[in-house]
This record gives structure tokens, C-alpha cells and sequence, in this order.
């Protein structure tokens, strides 16, 4: 089971399954998602709003079903990822960055439930930036590219000729 990052979404959106030429993936989304496979959060909710647009639009549509609030006690699992960015010595203004981001929920969700962290981010970043990957590595979460969950999950997308 997979809970989606943001980039997840607006990467989608933009550049590789527009609504207007790839219905097929947002479709999989909602079939995935009644099938308990696929997730967000809140916190990425929150930050989709931030633009007005179509994607805007398609996250409140399905935002009960699709996001999903804090779990009962989430904190220990912050405790866990914010205990690990101080010992790695991040300076605390990355490191409260970090924290009142999405990334940190959703790393944090994923810790509490054992699903999987789905993101378009990659490991190598500027000096003293966290990214999902990486703090993903180093508390034992899994945490994969979309390409790899839909690979995984065997999707197909074929193209059907306009009639």
C-alpha cells in the first residue's frame, strides 16, 4: 500500500498524465484508492490547494476518501524522524522547515502504518536540504518512484484510437 507525495500529484498533472490526455491515471488512482492500495494525507491535500487549477479541483472532489487525516497518536513517529534529522546535524532551521512540511507527515504516516512512500524526489540535494528519499533510507521506510508503484501494481495504460 502506498501513501502519495505531492510531487506525486502535480508532477502528474503537469508534465506526465494530464487530465485532458491521460485519464487512464487518475482513474487507476480512485480504483486503487477504493481497493485501500493508494493514499495521501492532509498535509499534501493542503499543499495541492495552494494552486488554482483542475488538479486543485480533482483533490477536493476526492479529498474524504483520498486524504487521510493524522492517525490517533502520530507523535512518536515525528519524535523518531526529528530525533534522527538532530543527530545527523541539520542545522534546526532545515530542520523546522522540514518539520512543518508535508514530507514530514508523510513520512511519519508511513512509519505508523508500514506503507510505502511514493515521490518524485531523488537523494542528491543542495548541502543541509532533506528530501524524502533519504530520510525515507536511513528510518528503514520504503519509499519508491510512481513509475515503480505502477510497475509494481502491474497498471497498464493502452491506448485506445480517438473513434
Amino acid at each position: 500500500m502506498y501513501f502519495l507525495d505531492t510531487s506525486v500529484f502535480i508532477n502528474a498533472y503537469w508534465f506526465h498524465y494530464g487530465f485532458d490526455f491521460h485519464p487512464g491515471f487518475w482513474e487507476w488512482l480512485l480504483h486503487a484508492n477504493r481497493k485501500g492500495r493508494v493514499f495521501s494525507i492532509d498535509r499534501v491535500f493542503e499543499e495541492i490547494l495552494r494552486k488554482e487549477d483542475q488538479l486543485n479541483r480533482w483533490a477536493y472532489t476526492h479529498k474524504n476518501e483520498f486524504f487521510l487525516g493524522p492517525p490517533p497518536d502520530l507523535n512518536p513517529q515525528l519524535d523518531v524522524i526529528v530525533d534522527y534529522l538532530r543527530r545527523e546535524n541539520y542545522r534546526d532551521i532545515s530542520i523546522d522547515e522540514f518539520s512543518d512540511s508535508a514530507d514530514v507527515y508523510l513520512i511519519a504516516y508511513a512509519l505508523s502504518s508500514g506503507f510505502k512512500v511514493v515521490t518524485h524526489e531523488v537523494h542528491k540535494s543542495r548541502k543541509g536540504k532533506m528530501k524524502i528519499p533519504s530520510v525515507c533510507k536511513k528510518l528503514d521506510v520504503d519509499c519508491i518512484t510512481p513509475f515503480e508503484m505502477l510497475r509494481r501494481e502491474k497498471v497498464r495504460f493502452v491506448w485506445q484510437p480517438p473513434e
